[in-house]
């Protein structure tokens, strides 16, 4: 798996978009969903990217490796 990578939308910098990375076979809208879920955030899918309102990156990042994603390839700037 390639690395995910998220990075702050120019037009509001407390949202954040995770933008490349996820596998083919990953199903990203369920996955998108359960982030929402999990963050207790909003949120939207805008084709493979999945976009977080707030600043949700570590929170975000430590869900992913509770769901089995290795954290070395999670890229947070």
């Amino acid at each position: 798996m390639a690395p995910l990578k998220t990075y702050p939308k120019k037009s509001n910098p407390f949202e954040f978009e995770w933008t490349e990375g996820f596998d083919p076979s990953v199903d990203v809208k369920a996955l998108a969903k359960d982030l929402k879920s999990r963050l207790a955030t909003g949120g939207t899918l805008k084709g493979r990217s999945i976009e977080l309102q707030g600043d949700q990156r570590e929170r975000a990042k430590a869900t992913l490796i509770k769901m089995g994603y290795p954290e070395e390839g999670i890229d947070i700037r």
